[in-house]
């Protein structure tokens, strides 16, 4: 992934407060210290460690105070699917989580530090280290005008190896302590923490350091034009063209993560594995578990939506989000189906094409709503 970055004027939202540790004892000397700068913020529990936990929180440090269902349909994240020809496991999320969000970002005013050492990047040990030292200097400037910083896989190696409840994918930058040299970060899943701001970007297998701050806007938002697009990345989204997990080249360290196909072709495939008899109901859950937090998001999204969008178009979108319940409600039953150990093939199949119906349906209601825009 190239390198981003796009300076912004520093603004001020949010709350800052500074921690000062006194010892005072009668008659003696008093001694103060000033420990760091940390803001009263937190990532959203929803979707914890995805990208949109934290990016929630730091678009409403900038004035936009969208939900977290909102932002995944935002980035077109909740209407992804992907399958394997047995319908086996993998992991659903995602590609989205270091790739595909991007674009719909550039709405937006942010500035970046990202640096990976790998063979195809050409960067040195010495220009990874100096990237760690620019995040430093960024993301201590943002804390201090109010602002949040949004970091990958914030742990050390060894933590990494260690294993057990450790920060994964996005955390939270919140505060800093200069003296210390580290950062306070906040994960869903771990809450706080500190890290040395030199001690991570090896834990995954290209070395990735990335930080992400955003600030006051230099232009205003364009609400208009950024939710047309991600309506049509909805589509685009369910149609396959966005993959929500690696599709093999390149991946061969997340083989859990390698997916056949994706969006429509991905329903299709699943269908079929179904009719074969050859579903697990482990893997039907795990599949269960991940699209109806995707999908309930869909629906909130296209409800949120409407007050950006002509009213013309808010007859489709409500039908839409109709359907997007439709499809949640075949998929909360076919959950309760393999939960029953019964997971009968002619059931299954039945209920997967209730839901890939109903998700068909609802994309043909969303072409109408950019039809109306």
């Amino acid at each position: 992934m190239s390198a981003r970055g796009i300076i912004t004027i520093v603004g001020l939202l949010g709350l800052i407060w500074v921690t000062e540790v006194q010892t005072q004892a009668d008659n003696a000397e008093t001694e103060t210290r000033t420990t760091g700068v940390r803001l009263d913020l937190q990532a959203e529990k929803s979707f914890p460690g995805l990208i949109v936990s934290c990016l929630t929180t730091a678009l409403r440090a900038i004035g936009h105070d969208w939900s977290s269902e909102f932002v995944r349909g935002y980035v077109g994240s909740a209407f992804a699917i992907a399958m394997k020809p047995d319908g086996g496991r993998l992991v659903q999320a995602d590609t989205h989580e270091w790739h595909h969000f991007y674009e719909m970002l550039d709405y937006f005013d942010y500035e970046t530090v990202n640096a990976t050492i790998h063979q195809d990047t050409g960067v040195s040990p010495e220009e990874h280290a100096q990237a760690k030292r620019e995040g430093w200097n960024m993301v201590r400037r943002a804390i201090d005008d109010g602002y949040p910083a949004i970091t990958w896989q914030a742990m050390t190696k060894e933590q990494r190896a260690a294993g057990g409840r450790l920060p994964w994918l996005w955390s939270l930058i919140v505060g800093y302590d200069e003296e210390a040299g580290t950062y306070d970060v906040h994960h869903v899943n771990t809450g706080d923490f500190t890290i040395a701001w030199d001690a991570y970007g090896h834990s995954d297998p290209v070395n990735w350091f990335y930080v992400m701050v955003f600030r006051e806007q230099t232009k205003p938002f364009d609400a208009l034009a950024a939710n047309r697009r991600a309506i049509e990345r909805a589509i685009e989204t369910s149609t396959g063209m966005y993959p929500g997990v690696p599709t093999g080249g390149g991946h061969d360290n997340y083989p859990n993560a390698v997916a056949t196909a994706h969006g429509h072709a991905a329903w299709e495939m699943w269908i079929d594995a179904a009719k074969a008899g050859g579903l697990a109901a482990g893997d039907v859950e795990q599949h269960v578990r991940f699209l109806v937090p995707m999908r309930t998001a869909a629906v909130i999204y296209l409800t949120e939506v409407e007050v950006y969008l002509p009213e013309r178009a808010h007859a489709p979108l409500r039908e839409a989000s109709l359907m997007y319940d439709d499809v949640i409600d075949a998929l909360g039953d076919l959950g309760d189906l393999s939960a029953s150990g019964l997971l009968d093939a002619p059931d299954a199949t039945a209920l997967i094409r209730k839901a890939y119906n109903a998700e068909r349906a609802a994309v043909v209601k969303l072409q109408e709503v950019l039809d109306a825009i």
